[in-house]
């Protein structure tokens, strides 16, 4: 069954015009930056925005130690986007494949394969949600919904020196909605498919403190999908639905304080049905449907004291709890349910410091302790009813991690050269001791131009699935970490109007855990041989009432001992984005999308030639009053 993407490209190969789902938007005594607003923004002003999540310091895209992508919430909201990942949709380097459950993977410069919904991090707030038991928020990505964030930053590449085993290939970092205004927003969307959505943000002064509440619920009642049963021959159809509701309450007393606090609740339920399962590569494809409830809540809190003008303290300490229950067809039976219940306590204190010259050094020591409190898996018969349950192996496992983590830079004697070092050592409970460095050179030769230099490296240890097995692939308790190294090279040039990056990238995976042929099924190994490389090139300009942008890629992933290609990930990319403001209400938008090289999926055994798709390109239009 080739799923609704690969339908989609063989009925559109030359051009599929799209228009944006009609949306009805209100907005009540907002006082949030509209389009608009960005539009007369210089470009100079946005390229200057702040990323958090590539360094312990907050600091511009063009000083970051890291390949970065911000996207702000007016940016997604123009588009109508509905789900977390729709939010990068103009972004390359990227590949977005459904996976079990209604997840999307996130697969960053190649390596596409069946397990790639794991080695991304998912940060909500700065803590990483990705569970012991899959290794992976992308399963449940739905875990956060759009309407409760303020902005989406990406970190292309290893991140481990900073987040540790969970940021293996990048990073994607959710923002939830912060503010020190008095403010209401109100917002609600209808669109196609049955689609619909709301929400509220709303700040309020406690006097000198501040609290903010956010809630989003969205509904999709039919996602109708159409595409080519291998099994009778001929074009099928089917469609899924969901709901997703997400509530958050921060308590805060605002930034740049002596003291300054934040304690924050976070709660997300979400329910669907008529997803995808396993697909053609596990071997029931005629009956590839599963279904998932899963839930989430979070507690955070922060506290640091300002020591001087130049150094800072300070102490987070996070919970989180994870319970699903995801039923799925299966070859054996009508359909298997997991049950799951995950938990997840993490404590740090850091110590800062920073001098007018740029110098400055970041210490953190970290404990984290995760467990798998419950792993059952349920047999239901033909008719619906339980024929059996047992308790999976995984159950009561635990991994405590003790860290020390040191990031600086220095500003050498040659002015405008930095150099950036960085260090993570890792103690866990289960695997022993592992350090990632990382390295990098900054080089400003004026304003407007930045070369970087950039080495980093990442360490993934396998989680419980990987180690004991599921019931459609075998488990490897002798299984090695995977690793990973990658050199980037990247210049930088920006003016008032005009902002460029073009960057090369050469990553080296090593002891990769896949999932191999074993027998008649699968088991988890190491494979070595993992390369990608490739180039990215992106553009911005600005002119009066107009504003281009557009994001490029190439990438080249490939397993050299093996001697097979990661063709499920598009080897070339580009998206575009035109933009035309008629005056400050109205304006006119063209997106682009176009991708080439590329298979139906990854090669694996019941597939070694997976079909090669057609060039793939969209366009949407927008026009926004």
């Amino acid at each position: 069954m080739k799923d609704n993407a690969t339908s989609c490209v063989k009925r559109c190969r030359n051009l599929a015009i799209k228009l944006a789902s009609t949306a009805v938007s209100a907005c009540v005594l907002s006082t949030s930056a509209s389009a608009d607003d960005l539009f007369e923004i210089p470009q100079e002003a946005l390229i200057d925005i702040k990323i958090t999540s590539a360094s312990m310091f907050a600091e511009t895209r063009q000083y970051a130690a890291a390949s970065t992508y911000r996207a702000e919430e007016e940016q997604w909201t123009a588009w109508d986007a509905r789900r977390n990942l729709d939010a990068l949709s103009n972004l390359s380097g990227i590949s977005t494949p459904h996976v079990t459950w209604g997840g999307q993977a996130l697969a960053i410069r190649g390596f596409t394969q069946l397990l790639s919904a794991r080695g991304v991090a998912t940060m909500i707030d700065g803590v990483a949600v990705n569970d012991l038991l899959l290794g992976s928020a992308q399963y449940d990505n739905a875990h956060i919904s759009l309407g409760v964030v303020d902005s989406i930053e990406l970190i292309k590449g290893p991140g481990s020196t900073l987040y540790g085993t969970d940021a293996f290939h990048g990073v994607l970092s959710f923002n939830t909605y912060y503010s020190e205004a008095n403010e209401v927003n109100l917002n609600a969307q209808i669109g196609s498919f049955d689609y619909s959505q709301s929400s509220l943000k709303v700040s309020q002064p406690l006097g000198e403190h501040f609290i903010n509440i956010a809630l989003d619920s969205r509904r999709q009642q039919h996602w109708g999908q159409d595409y080519f049963n291998i099994n009778s021959d001929q074009m099928d159809s089917r469609s899924h639905k969901y709901e997703n509701t997400t509530g958050l309450i921060k308590l805060h007393n605002g930034q740049d304080q002596l003291w300054d606090y934040q304690l924050s609740y976070y709660y997300n339920l979400f329910e669907g049905s008529g997803f995808i399962a396993g697909g053609h590569a596990f071997g029931y494809q005629d009956r590839d449907l599963s279904r998932s409830k899963h839930s989430l809540s979070k507690w955070q809190a922060k506290v640091s004291r300002e020591i001087n003008d130049h150094a800072e303290l300070g102490v987070t300490g996070s919970h989180w709890k994870i319970e699903r229950e995801d039923p799925f067809a299966n070859r054996c039976c009508s359909e298997l349910e997991w049950e799951h219940a995950l938990r997840r306590y993490q404590l740090q204190g850091y110590w800062r410091w920073q001098d007018e010259k740029g110098n400055r050094l970041h210490a953190t020591i970290e404990r984290s302790h995760q467990q798998v409190d419950k792993e059952t898996t349920n047999v239901f018969d033909i008719n619906g009813n339980l024929s059996s349950s047992r308790e999976g192996n995984a159950q009561g496992y635990f991994r405590n991690v003790n860290s020390v983590v040191l990031q600086g830079r220095r500003q050498t004697l040659h002015q405008p050269l930095q150099l950036e070092i960085g260090a993570r050592l890792d103690d866990y409970s289960d695997f022993g001791n592992h350090m990632s460095p990382r390295l990098g050179a900054i080089y400003q030769v004026n304003p407007q131009h930045t070369a970087k230099l950039l080495y980093g490296t990442a360490f993934r240890a396998a989680v419980s699935v990987e180690l004991f097995g599921t019931s459609s692939i075998e488990g490897n308790p002798s299984i090695d970490p995977e690793e990973l190294e990658t050199w980037e090279l990247a210049y930088l040039f920006k003016t008032e109007r005009w902002q460029s990056e073009l960057l090369a990238f050469k990553a080296n995976w090593h002891n990769g855990i896949i999932a191999t042929p074993n027998g008649s099924g699968k088991k988890y190994e190491n494979a070595d041989g993992n390369t990608s490389q490739g180039l990215e090139l992106s553009a911005q300009y600005r002119f009066e009432k107009w504003q281009v942008s557009a994001n490029s890629s190439w990438t080249k992933s490939e397993n050299t001992v093996s001697n097979y290609d990661y063709v499920a990930f598009p080897e070339w990319q580009l998206k575009a984005e035109v933009n035309y403001h008629i005056n400050r209400q109205r304006q006119v938008a063209f997106r682009f999308d176009w991708r080439d090289e590329r298979s139906e999926g990854p090669i694996t055994t019941q597939t070694q030639k997976p079909a090669e798709l057609a060039h793939y390109l969209r366009v949407d239009a927008n026009i926004r009053q």
